[in-house]
């Protein structure tokens, strides 16, 4: 038989034959009312590498029914991707991990409701600008949304649907032609559920800030990352793109102003970072070649008393002149785990965690070459409660608790909250330097008065100045009266909190203070319905 014969009915065996390999998911992608959503994008994506599969009729009908043909058996994320505003503004679907080895049903596939979010670029002159690209920025996770977002069109007009959220709008320049403009983030929430329109949106120019970098040696450093701050927010602004190539050069497109920026090189080239302060804005700038000096590298851990990780553990570096040296990645990870080159010349560290958390500050000494530490963080919690109360109307017995985290100081969000007093009660807060247990109409005085952090005598008062019947108070604090909010005389209606910010002042580290509350009830034992104390020990 001659070849080509041969060929001819080789092909038409293989054409004849059964695609054994052919598989068909089927199902059916509905709205958050249950009814189809037509016009479903289909895609089937290859989890574990070598490229995605062969699909074939990949969409979904009017009902919403889908027959999709898939070439190869696998493991795959199956994402549908409804169509974009204004034909509907429902959110993106993936089915992660689906392990594909014969035809199957997938069911039904619910798709989200969103919210439309739309408007337009402009540049400095009014102008549409075209090729922006799009990044959405979950703000409370930090991520960056799957969303069929691209780019801006002709018109220089956006319109996506993103789930209600607190958002971060990216719009990406680096695409734009014949222009420079600035890149630029706007905060956009959408928690209202309630569509969108940001209007106009201008994109300020841009200016290039260019350098090279090196070690020591003149070789270039690659793969720095570079942080620019505003000179005065202080607040870090997005720079995409902002890293050296394999010559150490640095290209960044700013706006006009006044900023900081600092050259961040991985701690594994034991370069010390550097920060340039007030660098002006007003026209494309080349700073020539930067020369990073060696440092040392520090790293390790932050734990509690527990052996527990802390995360978000600021990590500073004193300079030995009261000020402190620019770090980089100056934070601990969710294991607590941490790595910072500091200069030579670093006096110490300083672990600072965030108030929200019950812990104090640590210090090192002096870094001469490099560290490896374990860092455990001493205890500091808002309050202790101590000591047992006295219940007042309905049984219920006051209390009073902290807010705002730790008892640090310069907490400015500290606070007292009152919960379970009687509503419209007259109460007074005692306060003092030492814990007591005094006897005192049916219940105990857990507070006494002591000698204050500046060694003046204690405020000693001998009465309620006539909110209450004459009778001498035994023991000498100071006092803070007041009416308790909540429906009058209503058991437990009397719940308040107030603002006790603490003030950064090195005399009231390691100070005890002493706080309890007495309400007058009538359907106390006698009179008078007590919480127990609370102990908040200040720390830095």
């Amino acid at each position: 038989m001659p070849a080509f014969l041969a060929r001819a009915f080789v092909l038409l065996a293989l054409l004849s034959a059964p695609l054994s390999a052919q598989i068909i998911l089927s199902g059916q992608v509905v709205d958050p009312q249950g009814f189809g959503v037509a016009g479903i994008d289909i895609d089937v994506l290859n989890v574990r590498g070598g490229g995605d599969p062969d699909i074939f009729n990949d969409g979904t009908n009017a009902s919403g029914f889908f027959n999709m043909t898939v070439q190869n058996a696998g493991v795959f994320d199956i994402r549908f991707t409804p169509p974009g505003p204004p034909t509907t503004t429902l959110l993106r679907a993936t089915i992660p991990s689906v392990v594909v080895t014969g035809s199957a049903d997938l069911g039904v596939i619910q798709l989200e409701q969103g919210v439309r979010v739309q408007g337009r670029t402009l540049n400095p002159f009014l102008q549409p600008v075209a090729g922006v690209k799009l990044e959405i920025i979950d703000v409370a996770n930090d991520v960056e949304l799957d969303l069929p977002t691209s780019n801006t069109n002709l018109f220089g007009q956006f319109d996506f649907t993103a789930p209600a959220a607190d958002l971060e709008l990216r719009l990406r320049t680096s695409g734009v032609l014949g222009q420079t403009l600035a890149n630029t983030a706007i905060d956009v929430s959408t928690l209202s559920g309630v569509d969108t329109n940001l209007g106009d949106v201008v994109l300020p120019p841009g200016f290039h800030l260019r350098a090279t970098v090196v070690n020591p040696g003149g070789q270039p450093v690659a793969n720095l990352d570079t942080d620019t701050f505003d000179k005065v927010t202080g607040e870090k602004i997005w720079t995409p793109g902002d890293s050296s190539n394999a010559f150490g050069q640095i290209d960044l497109v700013l706006p006009f102003g006044l900023w900081d920026v600092a050259l961040c090189p991985a701690p594994s080239t034991s370069l010390a970072p550097q920060i340039f302060l007030n660098v002006n804005m007003f026209a494309d700038l080349n700073v020539g070649t930067q020369t990073l000096p060696f440092g040392h590298i520090v790293s390790g851990t932050v734990r509690d008393g527990q052996g527990l990780p802390i995360a978000g553990v600021d990590i500073d570096a004193n300079n030995g002149t009261g000020g402190e040296f620019f770090l980089c990645q100056d934070g601990t990870n969710a294991q607590g785990f941490f790595s910072v080159v500091v200069p030579v010349g670093t006096t110490g560290l300083e672990f600072t965690p965030s108030y929200q958390v019950p812990f104090g500050s640590f210090e090192t000494g002096p870094v001469n070459g490099p560290l490896n530490l374990a860092v455990t963080l001493p205890d500091c919690p808002g309050h202790v409660t101590y000591g047992t109360g006295l219940a007042g109307k309905g049984g219920f017995i006051p209390t009073i608790t902290s807010t705002g985290g730790s008892a640090r100081l310069g907490n400015d969000k500290y606070g007292i909250v009152v919960n379970g007093a009687r509503g419209g009660a007259r109460a007074v807060a005692l306060v003092g330097y030492a814990e007591a247990s005094t006897p005192f109409r049916g219940g105990t005085l857990h507070v006494a008065g002591g000698v204050p952090p500046d060694g003046s005598s204690p405020g000693f008062v001998q009465n309620i100045h006539g909110a209450d019947d004459g009778n001498l108070w035994p023991i000498g604090f100071d006092m803070l009266f007041f009416d308790l909010p909540g429906a009058k005389d209503v058991a437990g209606a009397g719940n308040f909190v107030v603002a006790a910010p603490i003030p950064n002042l090195p005399i009231l580290n390691g100070l005890s203070r002493f706080i309890q509350l007495l309400v007058k009830d009538r359907d106390a034992v006698q009179g008078w319905a007590m919480s127990p104390g609370m102990r908040i020990t200040f720390c830095d």
